[in-house]
């Protein structure tokens, strides 16, 4: 009887073994196939590395070593070679990260080092005028008249003298708003308009730089290419 038992113990033992593996197994499978889909989409856009063929790589522009200034402080050395990237934090004690690069919208990347946490930045080349660090940027064609997203739903339409806010084609709002052309760069001023948020607005800017408005956030970022 008491060999009976054990042969039964040592069943029951490797099927548990066996069920654990297999749960282990999916488990590992699923984790993996949620960050891959992560790294594939940033903020709802598809993600691509910068040696990739797809749009987003095309006007990709940035190699080799940049340090980015805010003022006269040194706030990113970002280092970008084929499919990956570094940055390195000198005002946090000089902490670095490096890993895979992905490219999303036209102005914008992270790196993804291995603890997967991303490193979101936005970019913009300009000429010889190079911006990289947080922030927002829009590209425009018609510096007299244009619109820019202000979330994923509104925008903020200039038609040459005054703003509104629009949900697509639906008018919602008018917005308090200065364009003065004769600054160097030309720079928008404008109330910035939450929806759901009754009463004064925060001030903002935008500076135009070529065919891109640059928040003023990302605007004092400024990138230097070391040779």
């Amino acid at each position: 009887m008491k060999g009976f038992l054990c042969v039964v113990m040592v069943f029951v033992s490797l099927g548990a073994c066996s069920s654990s593996h297999s749960s282990g197994s999916k488990t590992g499978s699923v984790e993996s196939k949620t960050s891959e889909q992560s790294t594939k989409s940033l903020e709802g856009r598809p993600a691509v590395s910068p040696d990739n063929s797809q749009n987003a790589a095309k006007d990709w522009k940035l190699t080799g070593e940049w340090r980015v200034k805010r003022a006269e402080t040194e706030m990113f050395v970002f280092k970008f070679y084929g499919a990956e990237a570094s940055v390195r934090y000198p005002a946090k004690d000089n902490e670095e990260i490096s890993g895979q690069i992905a490219l999303f919208s036209t102005n914008g990347f992270a790196i993804t080092p291995n603890d997967g946490r991303r490193h979101i930045f936005r970019y913009v080349v300009e000429d010889d005028q190079v911006f990289i660090g947080r922030g927002e940027s829009h590209f425009i064609e018609d510096s007299a008249k244009f619109s820019f997203k202000v979330t994923s739903k509104h925008a903020v339409h200039f038609d040459g003298n005054t703003c509104t806010l629009k949900n697509g084609d639906k008018f919602l709002q008018t917005i308090e708003c200065t364009y003065d052309r004769e600054a160097e760069p030309p720079v928008l001023t404008y109330d910035s308009p939450i929806p759901a948020m009754p009463g004064p607005k925060r001030s903002r800017k935008l500076y135009l730089v070529g065919k891109t408005l640059i928040s003023e956030t990302l605007y004092g970022y400024k990138a230097s290419k070391v040779e």
